[in-house]
């Protein structure tokens, strides 16, 4: 299925992005529940999170969606670099309607922080496939904290232990199987550091982790004009 391109303006990347995710979120209302949205980390998408957490309508109910994590960063809980605490404090902070929210469980490591959140997951979802998946793509074409070199994750499993080129090194990450089956993924992308890798994702190179997902679902990237090809 091809990729849909939408493009913004710099200045008006996370209004615009934050505005189309909120009509994929009241779209996804047609679902049954649980309706699972997993979140992506990094520093990309946070403007887009501020400006989300003012869009939210009244069936936003609390029971609506429960919200998690794409990846993690295997820091101390309320570290700066860890995932949890950045969609906390740009995102749940502002969310001004109740909402719930399953960050992966505090593990030793990388492997047992994997194994937990799968099953905290698979409790509480079964086979429930995410409604909404937000990622984002590296300069050198990662996403999730799926990074070129990291063997690719094979069979059913939903998150496993990865490694990432730079601190912090220990990660865990949704599989390539698991962010495939979502209804949705939206792509959010900027800077002009990643308009090579967005050229060879859209002339279809594989080789990339993100590129290698085989999405069952629409995939649509939003993009700023500086990360244009």
């Amino acid at each position: 299925m091809p990729w849909s391109v939408e493009a913004f303006r710099s200045q008006d990347f996370a209004e615009g992005a934050a505005r189309l995710v909120a009509e994929a979120l009241a779209g996804a209302m047609r679902l049954p529940p649980p309706r699972l949205v997993l979140l992506a980390g990094g520093r990309t998408p946070l403007p887009v999170y501020r400006r989300l957490s003012g869009m939210a309508p009244d069936h936003w109910r609390q029971d609506a969606f429960v919200f998690a994590l794409g990846d993690e960063r295997i820091v101390p809980r309320q570290d700066e670099a860890r995932n949890e605490t950045m969609v906390r404090r740009h995102f749940f902070a502002h969310l001004p309607l109740p909402y719930e929210f399953l960050p992966p469980p505090e593990a030793a490591d990388a492997e047992e922080a994997a194994a937990a959140y799968e099953a905290l997951l698979r409790t509480r979802f079964g086979g429930t496939r995410p409604c909404l998946v937000l990622l984002g793509i590296g300069a050198d074409g990662h996403t999730a904290s799926l990074f070129p070199g990291n063997a690719v994750p094979q069979g059913e499993r939903l998150f496993v232990a990865t490694r990432a080129p730079c601190p912090p090194t220990e990660r865990i990450s949704a599989t390539p199987a698991f962010l495939a089956s979502a209804e949705t993924v939206f792509f959010l992308v900027t800077g002009a550091e990643k308009r090579e890798v967005l050229s060879r994702l859209l002339a279809g190179d594989r080789s990339l982790p993100a590129g290698a997902i085989p999405f069952q679902g629409e995939v649509r990237l939003l993009v700023d004009l500086a990360a244009l090809p």
